[in-house]
């Protein structure tokens, strides 16, 4: 299920068409909602992944709308008038990959980064982090939303976006490797993004170089199957 579904199923099929034409006013959509809290939260995500755009007159002040641009500090004003951005899921985005060694270690240098080159979707390995210790709340304050899989000291992989990422799974599909967090799947926009972290094998001899063969075998077998 891409983006588009996942908001549409919580707003009846004439919102739905009125979003995709003339826009619909934020106070309408919200009581439209068939579950209103999750249907803000979900606004508010599509708006900071670019997925809607918001138009404001001020009740009328204005003789032509004007664009607001998502902020942390932004909000809703009743007679604000949303749309959604038909072509946001069909124009090309950027994903970009990263083997961080440690993600507390290097977030300035990360952060930095995502500022610098603004990325859809940046894939992490080597987090080495357990996920109640994951820096959540500074990357959505970046403008990234977080799935994450990790462990303490070793391994670890996370996907970052800037839109929502639905149906994520972790690990590999038969309980291959279940004590090394390596492998995280999640979709965005209607693309699924796998990302795994295959150790460096060394020479061609070693067990390192055997178990990384493994791995890439696994992931080819189907990629990820649990939750």
């Amino acid at each position: 299920m891409d983006s588009q579904e996942g908001f549409g199923s919580l707003i009846p099929e004439n919102i739905k068409k009125k979003l995709h034409n003339g826009g619909v006013q934020f106070s309408e959509l919200r009581q439209a909602g068939k579950t209103p809290d999750n249907l803000i939260e979900t606004i508010y995500r599509f708006w900071r992944g670019g997925s809607i755009r918001v138009e404001r007159n001020w009740n009328g002040l204005l003789d032509e709308a004007e664009i607001v641009q998502y902020s942390n500090s932004a909000c809703f004003l009743p007679d604000d008038r949303i749309y959604i951005n038909a072509s946001t899921f069909q124009n090309l985005w950027k994903l970009a990959t990263w083997n961080v060694n440690s993600i507390r270690t290097r977030l300035p240098l990360i952060l930095e980064w995502l500022k610098e080159h603004n990325p859809d979707v940046l894939c992490l390995q080597e987090t080495k982090v357990e996920d109640q210790l994951f820096p959540v709340l500074e990357l959505l304050q970046s403008g990234y939303e977080c799935a994450f899989y990790g462990q303490k000291s070793y391994n670890g992989v996370a996907i970052l976006s800037k839109h929502p990422i639905e149906d994520v799974k972790t690990g590999f599909r038969n309980g291959y490797d279940p004590d090394n967090a390596r492998l995280i799947a999640g979709t965005v926009s209607g693309v699924r993004v796998v990302n795994v972290y295959v150790p460096q094998g060394q020479n061609t001899e070693s067990d390192k170089f055997k178990s990384s063969l493994t791995s890439f075998c696994r992931m080819n077998s189907g990629h990820s199957s649990r939750k």
